[in-house]
């Protein structure tokens, strides 16, 4: 019973958790399309996942340029000014570093 009632418990606060998400916390549908977004001051308020290729967006801060601009969870960056290879996360952040403004 202890073990059904902490069951209970966690499912009731992982809703209240997604019920309470602002939209931006919401994940992206994945449907192929690809969205331009300018950020023009830093810090963006981007936090990368560290799971799997490239540069896919976990948490977009709120108040900070990505979110003003839009920017969802489960984006992935396919070009920063001209530069859009597949390379890897710590490629993807030294190219947003350097990148000039607004990127």
């Amino acid at each position: 019973r202890c073990t059904e009632d902490k069951e209970r418990q966690a499912q009731a606060e992982a809703a209240a958790r997604r019920a309470s998400a602002e939209p931006g916390e919401a994940e992206a549908d994945v449907a192929g399309e690809q969205v331009e977004v300018t950020l023009s001051s830093r810090p963006f308020g981007l936090t990368p996942s560290s799971k799997g290729p490239g540069y896919v967006v976990l948490k977009a801060s709120e108040g900070k340029p990505a979110a003003k601009a839009g920017v969802r969870i489960g984006w992935r960056l396919v070009a920063i000014e001209s530069f859009s290879e597949e390379v890897e996360l710590p490629e993807w952040q030294s190219r947003l570093k350097a990148a000039a403004l607004p990127v």
